[in-house]
């Protein structure tokens, strides 16, 4: 949208149909201030190969107008700093979308505009990125990871009470540095998502939700915690440890009932940190794979085996400890494999299915 000499306006009204330019999109003739740009778009999709160039000496000489559901698809960068030739104005509307999705550009977002919803979906293995904390001003709608990779580094986000934090299955999000979870969001972490917890803080706070796959793996000696008693649900495997930071789940702080659907993986320094109250409980339908770390407060709550399939204790390490082992198995076997010869545990009681015990078994609990 470049005005020519001889027009003193000239604007693209993308309705609701879509586009699709491969290069550039330029609103705006550079320094000439008589003649305005303007490119609307409501209800439509744009999709823009490489960047979104505002090119004008004067906000009201380059103007992009999002409305209804209409929705930018950014596959490069945002340039519109007010500053130069690259003064623009940008109007988001209350439910414009503006997506960061590049599968060939990793991409820091362009903190000098505010947006409606903020997507993200680049699947470059650097991913995306923000520069500056996301504030309830800043975003205003909802935030989005449709796929690829989302982080931030040593930043807050806060957005605005009935907005969804939204991670689609095959995305991943993840927290960098002293970066702390989204806040007062609605969350929507699908099935088959990803979070990932690289702090360098401790303690780390997690809010209590329903996650996909979970991945606590620090990037330095740290502790994470959910925020409160509510049950926690993980869809996919439940990760702890990168294998050298010590890295404790705090279970105990907090004692919200934690059921996993996949496995539990946990790396050498990792610590398992079971409730200390005897009436919460950990719900696993998956395998519990121990390769070296540790399990604390083991008299207090449970660890149920629930899964209608075979079941396993397993890992590298040769002697696992529970707390209260409670299998209630509407089918297959709960072995225990790999190189395990033992196990301690307060009580044993196995209400429904098979549990096949290892070599040693050493109750705690001399009534069980």
């Amino acid at each position: 949208q470049v005005p020519s000499a001889a027009t003193n306006s000239n604007s693209w009204n993308l309705n609701n149909g879509s586009a699709t330019v491969q290069g550039n999109v330029v609103i705006g003739r550079g320094g000439t201030t008589n003649r305005s740009a303007v490119l609307n778009i409501v209800n439509g999709l744009l999709t823009i190969g490489t960047n979104l160039v505002f090119n004008s000496s004067s906000p009201a000489s380059a103007t992009l107008n999002i409305t209804g559901s209409g929705r930018v698809n950014c596959g490069g960068s945002f340039i519109l700093t007010n500053t130069g030739t690259n003064f623009g104005t940008f109007n988001p509307g209350t439910d414009g979308i503006f997506c960061y999705c590049s599968a060939l550009n990793a991409q820091t977002a362009n903190f000098t505009v505010n947006y409606a919803h903020l997507h993200f979906n680049n699947t470059t293995p650097i991913g995306a990125t923000i520069p500056s904390a996301i504030t309830n001003t800043k975003v205003t709608g909802n935030l989005v990871v449709e796929g690829g990779l989302f982080y931030y580094n040593n930043l807050p986000i806060t957005g605005n009470s009935g907005r969804i934090f939204n991670v689609k299955d095959g995305a991943t999000f993840r927290l960098n540095g002293t970066s702390t979870f989204p806040t007062t969001f609605t969350y929507q972490l699908e099935p088959n998502s990803l979070v990932e917890v690289r702090t360098t803080n401790t303690p780390v706070t997690l809010p209590t939700v329903v996650y996909g796959y979970l991945h606590v793996i620090p990037q330095a000696n740290s502790t994470a915690r959910f925020n409160s008693s509510t049950n926690t649900f993980v869809s996919g495997n439940l990760l702890i440890g990168n294998g050298t930071n010590a890295t404790t789940l705090d279970l105990y702080t907090s004692d919200p009932n934690l059921s996993v659907f996949g496995n539990i993986i946990l790396n050498p320094n990792a610590v398992f940190g079971f409730s200390d109250n005897t009436t919460q409980y950990v719900e696993l339908a998956g395998k519990w794979i121990n390769n070296g770390g540790t399990v604390t407060n083991i008299t207090q709550s449970t660890i149920r085996f629930i899964s209608a399939i075979n079941q396993e204790i397993t890992g590298t390490a040769t002697s696992q400890v529970f707390p209260n082992v409670l299998v209630d198995k509407t089918g297959g076997v709960l072995n225990v494999t790999g190189n395990i010869n033992s196990i301690t545990t307060n009580s044993v009681t196995v209400s429904n299915g098979e549990f096949v015990l290892p070599a040693q078994m050493n109750l705690t609990n001399s009534t069980s």
